[in-house]
Formats: structure tokens, C-alpha cells, sequence
């Protein structure tokens, strides 16, 4: 066996090779939160032991130190913060209950009486803004969808993994007239690059659009006082856009 003290995994340094079981070897390993945890060395070489825990915890800590009071988190709205992470909300129905952090994560956050009543998930399956999450989960995701030949190559991908991450970060700013639209047409779907829009407004951002001196045929038309169908026809027959404008 490769001598394997003093080699580092990730956040593991192996301190000593203990004994031998099965197919892998226990070793004695020290973190840099300066733990001190046996692990098998198999899983050690395989990237399936990256620290002694302390790394899941961070990640935790870092996604939910976001929390703050009068936000709202799927049904319910936080009140006030209670001792051992415990957080008092109020419910749709108006009644007060208290849960605490692992409950709001998992999205269990009803009182009693509303999960006698609710059978469903999330309740938006047949709203409009489950459909606008469902339209970029299929054509971002799903190869037979007509419309993902023009996302794949372009490696565009859809970061939200949930509706409910989707409805956390979207509702703030929806509208039922609104429209879906990213900032970058060559980046992902995710919070920063999103934004609820009028269709007029997104015909402007379309990667099918003719742009001249930085804005759309569509502006330019309206500037110059001209119609936007003959135009059109005028490019068709190989006219260009400088002598269009200039006469």
C-alpha cells in the first residue's frame, strides 16, 4: 500500500492508517475546523467524504442566513425569531404556529388545520406562473420539445430546481399580463437574469432581431417616422439599412 499519511482530501489531512476492513482502509483524518474523525479511505479517494461535516452545515448557514422577518416563505409569514432557531409565523388562515428551520426548508409550513383541509402541493398547478416555470423546465430540459435545439447549444440552462425556488424569487414582481424575459438572451434562467415584461418589450430582446445603431428595427421605425412592414420588405430585396435610412 502508497504510504498516505500527511496526504490531503479535499478538507481531510490523514493522520494514520488504523486497520483494514474489507476492501478499504480506516484512517484516522483531521479537519481544518481541527476535528478529528475516522473515515474509510476508499471514500476519501472517490470525493465522498470531503470534510467531517462541517462543510454541509456552512452551505446550510449560507443559504438560509437570508431569512428575515415579514418574509414570507411559501404559506406562511415569519413574525419574530424564537430561541434554538425557532421561528414564530403566521399562517393563511391567520393562525400562529411556531416551526423551526428545518421545517421552513422542507416547505412543511402549514398549521393543522390548513393541512386537513389542502391536498395539494403548492396550489398553482393550473396558474399561469406554474405554466411559465413549466415552459423553461421542458425546453431546457426535455429533447423533444421543438424549442430546445435552441437552448442546448447555447448551454442555457434552467437554475431553478423546484417551483418553489422559482415562486420565492419571481412573485415579488409578477403580474398576471406580465411575460417572462431574461436580461442576457445567452445566459441561464435564474434570479438575476430574469425579469417580468410586457410582450412588446421582449419582441425588442429577441436573438431574431434587426438592430441598427444599438436599438431595434421596431424604435428605429418609430424615430424616423417610417413603416415597419415596408421595411421589412425593403431588407428582404437586399436593401441596406444605411441607404434606407439616409433617403
Amino acid at each position: 500500500m502508497i504510504d498516505v499519511v500527511w496526504l490531503r482530501y479535499n478538507r481531510l489531512v490523514i493522520l494514520e492508517v488504523l486497520w483494514h476492513k474489507r476492501y478499504s482502509y480506516i484512517v484516522k483524518c483531521k479537519c481544518d475546523c481541527w476535528n478529528i474523525k475516522d473515515f474509510h479511505l476508499s471514500n476519501l479517494r472517490q470525493w465522498k467524504t470531503k470534510s467531517c461535516g462541517c462543510y454541509n452545515k456552512e452551505v446550510a448557514n449560507s443559504k438560509w442566513k437570508k431569512i428575515q422577518l415579514w418574509d414570507y416563505i411559501w404559506k406562511v409569514q415569519i413574525i419574530r425569531l424564537l430561541e434554538n432557531k425557532k421561528y414564530e409565523c403566521k399562517c393563511i388562515c391567520w393562525n400562529m404556529i411556531i416551526k423551526n428551520l428545518t421545517t421552513l426548508k422542507n416547505w412543511k409550513t402549514m398549521c393543522k388545520q390548513c393541512k386537513g383541509k389542502i391536498h395539494f402541493k403548492h396550489g398553482f398547478t393550473n396558474s399561469k406562473i406554474y405554466r411559465v416555470f413549466h415552459w423553461i423546465k421542458t425546453r431546457c430540459n426535455n429533447n423533444t420539445n421543438k424549442y430546445y435545439k435552441n437552448y442546448w447549444w447555447r448551454w442555457i440552462k434552467c437554475e431553478w430546481k423546484t417551483f418553489e425556488d422559482f415562486y420565492n424569487d419571481m412573485w415579488d414582481t409578477y403580474k398576471e399580463w406580465l411575460t417572462i424575459d431574461r436580461i442576457n438572451v445567452n445566459w441561464n434562467y435564474c434570479k438575476d437574469n430574469c425579469r417580468w415584461i410586457t410582450l412588446q418589450m421582449q419582441q425588442k430582446n429577441k436573438t431574431t432581431n434587426i438592430m441598427y445603431k444599438w436599438n431595434c428595427l421596431v424604435d428605429n421605425c418609430k424615430q424616423f417616422n417610417l413603416n415597419y412592414e415596408k421595411i421589412r420588405s425593403q431588407l428582404k430585396r437586399w436593401f441596406k439599412l444605411d441607404e434606407i435610412f439616409k433617403n
